[in-house]
């Protein structure tokens, strides 16, 4: 019996769509279960300058697939491929249907803990422009000698569970010698390493209760039928001894990077899911965040002069904002520079996924610019302390007062510190 694939229902109409715009391939986004693949999305790969004789471009969609993989959030993956074509091109084909769905997953390799290496089989849908019907097929890539097998593609409502954490980020890392003649973006993500392993022997909060990781996601008060997912708040309590303070680095470095703020991740799991599951799936988001907007940010970077002055560097990388995909419950991330707008968005938003979007769709509140959070803190931290001074005041109090003040003080710098995701470094070199 062939691999089981259950598309969103709403694709049902997108395909009738998508076979008469002109569209020539592109990329199939959902999540793999056991026993069968869940569909939520089918984004075509934008149109290539360059001229080819195969139904697909190998290289132009690996790239497509390299772009997209990084703004999927946890639990999404890409699951292969569809092309606009009948189904004669199963036979004509074949070999050329391989050859792309092989340049996707290599290119992928170079990504391997963004996206699911645990399933070997990856699927070909073909959208028939005649009847408008999807006809799929499964291959496993691992096999030379595999060929394609028939799957059933059907579409049905789906539900899915929604997980979702505000992860604090406090990295300190030392640059040595060597390490100093690497790239911007090696150098942070080096430094990001031991924290983003740590989150793998992360103890999980669901709900602010602790739970065992086989339970399902959603409790046993599961009905089927239900008309909406579920959304969850996790916290990931992981061990920071292994991300030391600056204080403990002992040998002499070039340069110290620190990385320091709060980011939101966010996963979706189909309703069967188990809170391990979930777990995995927040980490896995927490990477290709931290990943996808790191790579922007030393893109972005133009090269400066070196200095023999003492100097830091503060970095502000982009932060997060999430689209809904069209019909579905999902959303998909982009990240904007400071001082871009949500409206800036909707441009790579309808390239790389296809999404028509008004500037109101996009949510921008998920992860708020440092400066404008900063201000907000402190404008309601000015009000609390005015209200605590006016209370002492009323009450006749005196050296209390001092300390009240003092903590309020703390809190708003403990507020301002974790704000937004900031990266502060290099020191010059020969300190440590």
């Amino acid at each position: 019996m062939g691999r089981t694939v259950v598309a969103e229902k709403y694709l049902e109409s997108e395909v009738k769509t998508l076979v008469g715009s002109g569209a020539k391939y592109g990329l199939i986004i959902g999540q793999n279960t056991t026993g069968r693949a869940v569909v939520a999305h089918l984004c075509c790969t934008p149109p290539s300058e360059a001229a080819s004789d195969s139904p697909v471009n190998d290289s132009w969609i690996a790239k497509h697939a390299k772009q997209v993989i990084q703004l999927l959030p946890g639990g999404m993956d890409i699951l292969g491929l569809f092309v606009v074509a009948s189904p004669d091109l199963f036979k004509s084909h074949e070999t050329q249907l391989r050859s792309a769905l092989t340049a996707i997953y290599r290119a992928l390799e170079k990504l391997p803990q963004l996206h699911d290496t645990e399933t070997d089989e990856r699927l070909v849908a073909l959208l028939d422009p005649r009847t408008k019907k999807v006809t799929c097929r499964s291959l496993e890539l691992s096999s030379l000698t595999s060929s394609l097998r028939p799957a059933e593609w059907r579409f049905q409502e789906l539900r899915w569970h929604r997980a979702q954490s505000a992860l604090s980020v406090q990295v300190t890392s030392g640059v040595g010698v060597l390490a100093a003649e690497t790239s911007l973006l090696r150098q942070v993500m080096t430094s990001l390493e031991p924290f983003l392993s740590s989150l793998a022997d992360a103890s999980c909060l669901v709900d602010g209760k602790l739970v065992d990781g086989d339970a399902l996601l959603s409790g046993d008060d599961e009905k089927p039928g239900k008309s909406a997912g579920k959304t969850f708040a996790f916290d990931l309590l992981y061990d920071t001894t292994k991300t030391p303070p600056s204080e403990q680095l002992l040998e002499p470095v070039e340069a110290v990077i620190r990385i320091n703020g709060r980011i939101h991740c966010l996963a979706y799991l189909h309703t069967k899911a188990t809170v391990s599951e979930a777990a995995a799936a927040l980490r896995r988001d927490a990477r290709r965040s931290l990943a996808a907007r790191c790579q922007m940010h030393c893109d972005s970077l133009v090269e400066e002069q070196p200095s023999d002055e003492a100097a830091t560097v503060l970095h502000e990388p982009p932060r997060r904002v999430l689209a809904p995909l069209s019909g579905s419950a999902v959303h998909v991330s982009d990240y904007l520079y400071p001082g871009d707008t949500p409206g800036d968005s909707l441009q790579t938003l309808s390239e790389l996924f296809g999404l028509q979007l008004e500037v109101d769709d996009v949510l921008d509140t998920v992860e708020v610019a440092s400066e404008e959070r900063a201000h907000s803190e402190c404008s309601s931290a000015a009000e609390a302390l005015d209200e605590i001074q006016e209370q002492l005041q009323q009450a006749g109090g005196g050296g209390i007062g001092c300390l009240h003040l003092l903590l309020a003080a703390a809190i708003v710098g403990v507020g301002i510190l974790v704000s937004s995701l900031l990266l502060i470094g290099p020191r010059p070199p020969g300190t440590q």
